[in-house]
């Protein structure tokens, strides 16, 4: 079914948490193949001024980890500008609409923050090592006694 006007589109993260691809996958068959991105942001592009990279840096360190990647670069790039107009009282209305709509997409607003998922991060072999096999324990003593040595015990004291 086509997205009605006004409805948003659910990211396949919120559909697979609320149980519908597993109730209709035939409504979500062409998702499956939707892009895995795992560049991660990196750092300003060095044309920015340095007020902009302050805030790169600043909204980097504000959202979640492995929310923003690497193909977020320009939206955060005009996001970016923008708060520094806003800063400097430059900012127009349609500028700070703008402003709203790029943080939302980023999910930066209290009604987007709940609509992002991220992905869990994958466990290494090292980190697996340690569930299995913690090292921070002496590995266990393990004596065998009969019943004859216990009681041979127990005379000599």
């Amino acid at each position: 079914m086509p997205n009605v006007k006004g409805a948003t589109r659910k990211t396949t993260s919120e559909l697979a948490l609320s149980g519908a691809l597993d109730k209709h996958p035939q409504r979500y068959a062409g998702r499956f193949a939707e892009p895995k991105l795992t560049k991660v942001l990196g750092t300003p592009p060095p044309h920015m001024t340095v007020p902009q990279k302050k805030i790169w840096r600043e909204i980097a360190n504000q959202c979640a980890p492995g929310v923003l990647l690497a193909s977020d670069r320009i939206v955060l790039e005009v996001i970016c500008a923008l708060i520094e107009k806003m800063r400097a009282g430059r900012i127009t209305g349609i500028e700070q609409q703008l402003l709203l709509s790029g943080l939302g997409q980023l999910g930066m607003t209290p009604v987007t923050r709940s609509r992002i998922s991220v992905a869990p991060k994958e466990k290494g072999k090292a980190e697996w090592a340690k569930l299995l096999r913690p090292t921070n324990q002496l590995p266990a003593v393990t004596a065998i006694c009969t019943p004859n040595e216990l009681a041979d015990r127990d005379e000599s004291q």
